[in-house]
């Protein structure tokens, strides 16, 4: 998904587009808008949407993605951190009632091609044990991977692509 990959114990939709540059799977896979357990956003901003002097920060994509691809509101979150590709990411949780009571959590990340691409997971509140434990299987196989990532090992259950620390979110101590 926009060059990243990663593997996950259950079994995940293909990715669809919902939007300019953005993807979504959902599990369970045959689940129609609005009634999935649990998503993941992946949305795909080109350099100059970051790097100009107009451009957007890291805050301001996560906010982006919150409110316009999960339903989030505005300024209504909690900081936390996530271990992403080997390094402690800020991001934000947040919750929201649209379409369902759910808990969300988005993350910024810049890729080696120097496009930056948000993550925005969301889970069902009635199914947050079993969906945190998918967030944390998938941002632990996660991988910068163009090109580099067959079909076949992305949803191998149990298996690591390399070894690093646990992504345990932490909340952040970071003011906005």
């Amino acid at each position: 998904m926009h060059g990243f990959c990663f593997r996950s114990p259950l079994p995940l939709s293909v990715p669809q587009e919902v939007g300019l540059d953005a993807l979504l799977v959902a599990h369970p896979p045959q689940a129609k808008p609005g009634e999935e357990l649990f998503t993941l956003t992946v949305v795909r901003f080109p350099p100059e949407v970051t790097d100009t002097k107009a451009g957007m920060t890291p805050a301001e994509l996560r906010d982006y993605v919150k409110v316009v691809f999960l339903a989030g509101a505005r300024g209504d979150g909690q900081p936390l951190r996530r271990r992403l590709l080997g390094e402690w990411v800020e991001g934000e949780s947040f919750t929201t009632s649209i379409p369902t009571p759910s808990h969300g959590e988005v993350f910024a990340l810049r890729r080696r091609d120097g496009d930056s691409v948000a993550l925005g997971f969301k889970i069902r509140q009635d199914w947050r044990e079993q969906g945190g434990a998918l967030i944390d299987a998938i941002t632990a196989s996660l991988q910068d991977g163009e090109g580099r990532c067959s079909q076949a090992e992305l949803q191998v259950p149990g298996q690591r692509t390399r070894p690093m620390l646990p992504s345990t979110p932490t909340v952040s101590n970071v003011s906005r």
